[in-house]
């Protein structure tokens, strides 16, 4: 991977019998898979730790940053060599308004000004991803206040956000949350795994 690159590896993840979260284990094969082909091919047990804020990391690889998501049967990981934060969602999903009332007065005013009023939950799940993202990004978790900042001014908080292709069930959305110049530059290569 470059500075410029960007891989988000997702896939589907069937319930798990007894329901266990099958979608741990198939992030944490993801993530293994790509550090396979970053470290070259060169096989071997991968030693998994985290930061002081939680963030996970492979010691071996501690230069490929990672942000894993999951939502319904679909699990996302994004790989960068710069900080990175992922959320994904169904777009099927129906997100409870009084969500809303968490997040800045601009992002409220945004979403209550889609018309139709049908694009109101498209709009609060593009504002629930990139908040999510964002935070992923910075590294910290969902208490650090969602209204204390609004991503629909992305320069203001110095990043960036890609937005993902639906994928190949059209039920899937997501942002990536990068520093500007990597969200400028960004080459993103979504690879669906069976």
């Amino acid at each position: 991977m470059t500075c410029s690159d960007l891989v988000v590896r997702l896939a589907f993840a069937p319930p798990a019998p007894g329901g266990g979260l099958a979608g741990s284990a198939l992030a944490r094969a993801l993530v293994e898979r790509q550090a396979a082909v970053v470290l070259g091919g060169r096989g071997g047990p991968l030693t998994w730790a985290r930061t002081e804020s939680g963030r996970p990391y492979l010691i071996e690889a501690p230069e490929m940053r990672f942000s894993i998501s999951h939502s319904g049967p679909y699990v996302g990981v994004v790989f960068a060599v710069v900080p990175c934060g992922l959320d994904i969602e169904l777009s099927t999903r129906r997100a409870r308004p009084a969500l809303a009332r968490r997040f800045a007065p601009d992002e409220r005013e945004y979403i209550a000004a889609a018309d139709p009023a049908a694009l109101a939950n498209d709009r609060l799940l593009e504002v629930w991803t990139k908040k999510e993202a964002y935070l992923k990004w910075l590294g910290v978790g969902l208490g650090a206040g969602l209204a204390s900042f609004s991503v629909l001014d992305p320069a203001a908080l110095g990043v960036g956000f890609i937005g993902l292709a639906p994928g190949p069930r059209g039920d899937l959305t997501g942002h990536i949350c990068v520093d500007q110049a990597t969200a400028r530059s960004a080459a993103v290569r979504q690879i669906w795994e069976d």
